[in-house]
């Protein structure tokens, strides 16, 4: 275990990511540390996705997610200098910012740093116009068909189809913003039959956000294959 190595205090995700390898993954999604944010300097921060990239046996995915990482924002310039590990591989931006994906698609070769949008709402604003590679999304979670359908859509040069199955899709991604955690684990529950309520202390789904979701998810929901 890495928790062994004094000079290496980020031993806790290393090991999560020695963990994912010797469960197949392919690669590890990690968050900024947010505990302590007014130590989060930028240094400190290179510092410790540069020890995880060193010390980690699949590639980083780095998820830049400002509302769960207590507010810490990964500025443009340091993912720019964490793109170029050769362990680090991409990004997901959960920080609504499409400008941000706009800059660092400009600023790499996709096969070099892949740059996926965080949420499933600005979709086809990021993959048509800033030329993204698609999105990591919540929503994907319970509708994966649909994100597949406005991606394809796009790419089949059909943009008003395109569009108006994103609008569809946008209506849906509430869930991301106004559901979170608990909201997804219900329509999963719902439409699939399994997954059960969040673990404490994410509280269960309210009456009126399973209402929500129903009104959010059920024009997606007949395309999607709900024996999978």
């Amino acid at each position: 275990m890495w928790r062994d190595v004094d000079d290496l205090p980020s031993w806790e995700t290393i090991d999560l990511c020695q963990e994912a390898a010797t469960h197949g993954s392919s690669f590890a999604m990690v968050v900024a540390p947010g505990y302590y944010k007014g130590a989060m300097s930028e240094q400190v921060l290179e510092q410790f996705f540069i020890d995880v990239a060193d010390a980690s046996p699949i590639p980083i995915v780095l998820y830049n997610f400002p509302g769960i990482a207590n507010g810490i924002d990964l500025e443009l310039d340091l993912i720019k200098r964490l793109a170029k590990h050769k362990n680090i591989v991409g990004i997901k931006l959960s920080c609504g910012s499409v400008s941000k994906g706009a800059r660092l698609q400009a600023a790499f070769n996709a096969k070099d740093f892949g740059v996926y949008g965080g949420l499933a709402d600005t979709m086809l604003h990021n993959v048509a116009l800033n030329g993204t590679l698609g999105a990591i999304s919540g929503l994907g979670n319970i509708a994966p068909a649909s994100l597949v359908k406005v991606f394809n859509l796009h790419k089949q040069g059909k943009f008003d189809e395109a569009k108006k199955a994103q609008e569809a899709v946008s209506i849906a991604g509430e869930l991301e913003i106004k559901g979170g955690v608990p909201g997804m684990r219900y329509g999963v529950v719902k439409y699939y039959g399994y997954g059960g309520i969040s673990r404490k202390p994410l509280p269960e789904a309210s009456e009126e956000l399973k209402e929500d979701m129903v009104k959010w998810l059920d024009p997606l929901m007949s395309q999607e294959d709900l024996k999978a």
